[in-house]
């Protein structure tokens, strides 16, 4: 049982890296994307790599939380619901947080023309709102992210008996489902 735990620990620990990893490289984009000047015959096809590989970062983000979430007690028992309102938060921040990037990245492609200046885009009243938005969510996306990983390590999402009560005493067999129910 202690391998299996030591397993099980370096694997999660191993995912909480890849978690860090990939939200350190999608702030890297996002602290560059609005502010580096790009060779000017390539400036759109940069901010449309740019615009996908923070995309496909974002999706991997949030599929190391679902990878995290997988190991737990619950998930594996198939009682997701309890699971899903304990994460309701992240799944909503990391929605709003992608389509608020997408939104971002093809405005600043709509507005980017081959002999424009990034500082040329600050003109554009809408995509300076979109920006402002965007960099007043990502320090909740990134925070959230990042606590939800560190919540998911909490033993209570692997112990069956932080959810059920194996031993009531007395009353019927409905008894051990109360903690799921409550929740």
């Amino acid at each position: 049982m202690e391998s299996r735990h030591n397993s099980s620990s370096a694997w999660f620990e191993f995912k909480v890296a890849i978690l860090v990893l990939l939200l350190l490289v999608d702030l890297g984009i996002n602290s560059s994307a609005e502010y580096d000047n790009f060779e000017e015959s390539k400036i759109r096809t940069v901010h449309v790599l740019l615009v996908a590989a923070q995309f496909l970062i974002q999706v991997s983000i949030f599929s190391v939380i679902f990878l995290m979430m997988c190991d737990t007690f619950l998930f594996q028992v198939g009682l997701l619901g309890p699971l899903a309102r304990e994460f309701r938060f992240v799944f909503v921040i990391n929605a709003i947080y992608i389509l608020l990037s997408v939104l971002l990245g093809s405005c600043r492609i709509e507005n980017t023309q081959p002999g424009s200046m990034i500082n040329e885009l600050w003109e554009n009243k809408l995509y300076m709102a979109i920006s402002t938005i965007h960099k007043l969510v990502a320090p909740i996306y990134y925070s959230s992210n990042l606590r939800s990983a560190v919540h998911l390590g909490s033993t209570k999402f692997f112990i069956q008996e932080e959810w059920f009560d194996l031993n009531p005493s007395g009353g019927n067999r409905f008894d051990s489902w109360k903690k799921v129910v409550s929740l």
